[in-house]
């Protein structure tokens, strides 16, 4: 049973002192737990917080984890029977169930007279208290919080209020905790990724400082080791000359074999990754074709395997890296050790080339003395190539490391000048970026004006080939212009995998013979070059995002903080509620005018609210419902209104609409809330002023109907001559209208006073619309009308309307005379009725007769109004009746308006809804007779 089933609660304390004693208790227990540093500290304080405040014998909390409970928290068991750790299967919990289901504290005074615990004789504790543990009454709860004490009846209903308010503001601490570990984790995760940019510079700086293969890759194997926090890492390369798979180097220790010793089963693994180029990620070695020879060697349980293959962008492979470990590779796993593999591959290229140097230089030294320059150069190139790699990984800062760089080129080969000039493939635009020598851009680079189809940009970027420049070459004007005029250079593209950002410049002063050593050097330097432009602009990118989040989070603030004050200064009530019916928002006005506390209005759905809105507050909540449950059936500029008297005395009028994203559609609803009270006290002296009136007409035209009938009566009066008798029928159509006019302004005046009470029950519609039908087709009859009046076919399960059936009767009558007042000899009139399935009965009237012009629609229900069509001139009326069957269709919770395209001859259709019977309004009627 839920708190609000159970028998009566013991009394709240009936003194001040009591309730600031609970309230002072209370806040010493939040604050404490406010000082919870993290998840785990909460829960520990969660429970002798709670007991300071409010005393209990044992208590636990359960947290639901997927579909069961775990205890995680618990205060008063012993050692022995703590439940910490317990797991409980949610739907073997029917108290859980229940909280859940009613998202209500559970009070049980006493479990020995409770139908949720089985029949246990005498037991310890007899007071049972389950909490939801959320943050709030709409939020998911978190799981439960149960309080027990020895002796029954234990807690009063401010103790239980107390105990639901605490455990939410501890759910809103405890996801306030997990919030912040989620945010420290991503804090450790961007530590990660610097770390592995540290990483990767440090690994830069290491492969660079050495030449040697075999020393690189022993190198470049432990740092992936370390990086992957690997299990086990192999270091295999491919022997050419004899055809055999090397293992070169394991880590922590041998287990495929010797280091430096053939491992024949390796060999298809090597042959497969050397023609593939690809990573081989698998946690089944026996299923893959490559590891099947090695797969005997290799851990069978509980490992993942990753496979490394090292080649350069010559396509050049040099081995690979076979690692594995229990946890898996996880894709930021494989992106490190792809990108290790590319830095080793090119220090591996250019050990290379220092290789071929080297090889170069030794046998320059068993030649003749003319070859000794040649080994000086290819010894510069190597040591300027080493230099250049050192500024390239000194600094993000790109400025920084380009002209670092480009002032080592142009020294190292006695340039004259070097620039870099990037392509931007979108806007076609050349940027150059950075020079040194006779000509240097402004920070941040110059943009140079090369046309579209520049013969120099579209060999470096489109084709992505290197432009060899000797005294012949053809400057194009941009190039004359920007950088003047050399006899030799060469123009390498910035490759950067398989995309060319630019182009490297390296101007001579006077000419030269390029070796391919010295285009090699120039084009692994453009190569390292593009790398780390595509990393300075990450890195600028990350920070520029980073900006850009905060200047909007602050603007966010920024515009939260105006709408705010443009609510709380607005006097009309605002109150907003979201697509689900929730209240989200009130302002003090509204708070003013409806008098219940903002607290008590946001985060509750907005029906929770109906008995303080009284009858006529149904349209309002009905609207907001209807738009919630159903939002196509709003209409784009349909606005509802409602008037709402509260207990006091005050009418308030509410206007509604719906709030429409262009994104989302229907994402809530915004209520106007005015106070009118002044007008409708105003509109009521009036209606009672008129009601006096017509009380006071009624008597003397009561009387002068009688006479009237008299003389018209001559076995009463005598015989009256002809013009006698036409001036007696003048006044006797006139005294009728007199009369009607009465009524209906009688009628109107007990509308609008409230003296008027319906009589609401479960009613059949089609007696009483046949009832009409016939009644109203005797009178056209009667009158030698010719017009048809008929009732279209019903559907068979049209349900009861909860509605007063006689004045039902009222507005379906004066609809159907008005159809048959305006609607010329030869029309039709017809009256039916279907379900909308949306909780109301839609009824119509509709008739052939002239129309209802658009301009006209909006004052058709205004008093008095009747429009000035010849007919309606001609026709004796009051104006009265729509405007009673309007107010007559509100008081049921209905609505009425009008579909008419003002020709003649297609007629008007009046529409109103009557609210369903509900089962329960059904069998209290059966009941009661």
């Amino acid at each position: 049973m839920t708190l609000r089933d159970t028998a009566p609660l013991p009394s709240s304390p009936t003194t001040p002192a009591a309730h600031l004693a609970l309230a002072e208790t209370g806040l010493r227990a939040l604050f404490r737990l406010m000082q919870a540093e993290d998840e785990a500290g909460l829960l520990e304080q969660l429970l002798p917080s709670l007991q300071a405040a409010l005393p209990f014998d044992r208590g636990a909390l359960w947290l639901q984890e997927g579909d069961r409970l775990v205890a995680v928290a618990a205060l008063g068991f012993d050692e022995a029977n703590s439940p910490i750790g317990l797991q409980v299967n949610i739907r073997d919990s029917r108290l859980f169930q229940e909280v859940q289901r009613t998202r209500q504290a559970l009070y049980i005074p006493d479990v020995q007279n409770s139908p949720y615990f089985p029949s246990l004789g005498d037991v310890e504790h007899r007071t049972w208290l389950g909490v939801p543990f959320s943050e709030d009454e709409t939020s998911p709860m978190l799981g439960i919080l149960v309080l027990e004490r020895r002796e029954p009846n234990a807690y009063n209903e401010d103790e239980v209020r107390f105990a639901t308010r605490a455990a939410q503001y501890a759910a809103r601490l405890f996801m306030q905790q997990r919030r912040l570990a989620q945010a420290r984790r991503q804090a450790q995760e961007a530590e990660a990724r610097a770390r592995q940019l540290a990483l990767l510079h440090q690994v830069i700086s290491d492969l660079s400082s050495s030449l040697e293969p075999h020393t690189i890759l022993q190198r470049a194997g432990q740092h992936l080791y370390t990086a992957l926090q690997a299990q086990h890492l192999a270091v295999l390369t491919w022997d050419d000359e004899h055809d055999e798979a090397i293992l070169e180097a394991e880590y922590p220790k041998p287990a495929l074999g010797e280091p430096g010793k053939p491992l024949p089963e390796a060999r298809a693994l090597l042959r497969t990754l050397a023609a593939s180029k690809r990573l081989l990620h698998t946690a089944r070695p026996q299923s893959e074709a490559a590891l099947a020879d090695l797969v005997q060697r290799l851990p069978q349980q509980d490992v993942d395997y990753l496979v490394v293959p090292v080649h350069d962008t010559e396509d050049h492979f040099y081995g690979l890296f076979l690692l594995w470990r229990e946890q898996a590779f996880s894709p930021d796993d494989m992106l490190l050790a792809r990108t290790l593999a590319q830095q080793t591959a090119t220090s591996l290229q250019n050990a290379r080339l220092y290789n071929i140097t080297r090889r170069l230089t030794q046998d320059l030294e068993r030649r003749v003395a003319e070859r000794t320059e040649a080994l000086r150069r290819e010894q510069h190139r190597a040591q300027l190539l080493a230099h250049i790699f050192a500024e390239l990984a000194s600094s993000l800062d790109l400025d920084q490391i380009l002209d670092r760089t480009l002032q080592v080129l142009l020294e190292g080969l006695n340039a004259a000048q070097t620039a870099v000039v990037l392509w931007d493939m979108e806007t076609h635009q050349a940027l150059w970026r950075a020079g040194r020598g006779r000509y240097q851009p402004p920070y941040g680079g110059q943009k140079l004006d090369l046309p579209f189809n520049d013969p120099w940009m579209r060999t470096l970027v489109l084709k992505r080939q290197r432009l060899l420049i000797d005294p012949n070459t053809n400057w194009p004007r941009v190039w004359r212009e920007t950088f003047g005029h050399y006899p030799a250079g060469v123009a390498v593209p910035l490759l950067h995998g398989a995309e060319s950002r630019g182009g490297l410049f390296i101007f001579l002063p006077e000419p030269r013979e390029w070796s391919e050593d010295d285009l090699d050097l120039i084009q692994v330097t453009a190569m390292q070059i593009a790398t780390a432009i595509q990393n300075a602009e990450l890195f600028q990118l990350i920070q520029e995002h980073a900006i850009e989040t905060g200047q909007m989070l602050r603007q966010q603030q920024i515009e939260a903080s105006r709408m705010r004050a443009i609510l709380e200064a607005v006097a009309d009530g605002i109150l907003v509620t979201d697509v689900h019916g929730t209240v989200t928002l009130v302002n003090p006005s509204a708070e003013r005018l409806l008098g219940i506390p903002a607290d008590d209005l946001v985060g509750q759905p907005l029906e929770r609210f109906r008995g303080l809105f009284g009858a006529q507050g149904q349209t309002w909540l009905s609207s907001i419902r209807k738009w919630s449950q159903n939002p196509e059936s709003y209409k784009p500029g349909e606005v509802a209104a409602a008037q709402i008297e509260l207990e006091d005395g005050r009418v308030l009028s509410v206007h509604l609409s719906a709030m429409i994203d262009r994104h989302q559609g229907f994402i809530g609803t915004v209520s106007a809330i005015r106070d009118i009270t002044h007008q409708i006290e105003v509109d009521r002296m009036k209606s009672e002023f008129v009601a006096t009136v017509s009380h006071e007409l009624r008597t003397p035209l009561t009387a002068i109907k009688g006479y009237v009938d008299l003389l018209l009566r001559p076995q009463i009066m005598g015989e009256l001559g002809p013009k006698q008798r036409k001036a007696i029928e003048v006044i006797q159509r006139h005294v009728n209208r007199l009369i009607h006019l009465v009524n209906d302004l009688l009628t109107l005046s007990r509308l609008e006073s409230g003296r008027i009470r319906l009589d609401p029950r479960p009613t059949h519609l089609p007696p009483i619309l046949r009832d009409i039908v016939d009644d109203f087709q005797r009178q056209m009859d009667d009158k030698g009308r010719k017009i048809q009046v008929r009732l279209e076919p019903l559907p068979e399960d049209l349900p009861m309307v909860y509605a007063d059936p006689q004045r039902v009767q009222q507005i379906v009558a004066n609809l159907v005379e008005n159809g048959c007042r305006y609607t010329p000899d030869g029309g039709t009139v017809s009256v039916g009725a279907k379900d909308l399935g949306d909780g109301f009965v839609l009824v119509w009237v509709k008739d052939t007769g002239i129309g209802i012009k658009p301009e006209d629609q909006p004052r058709i229900f205004e008093r008095f109004y009747r429009g000035e069509h010849p007919l309606v001139i001609k026709t004796a009326g009051t104006g009265l009746g729509l405007s009673i069957v309007k107010q007559l269709v509100e008081m049921h919770g209905g609505r009425i308006w009008v579909e008419s395209e003002g020709v003649p001859g297609k007629g008007s259709t009046f529409y109103f809804t009557l609210p369903v019977a509900q089962e329960h309004q059904t069998s209290e009627t059966k009941e009661e007779a």
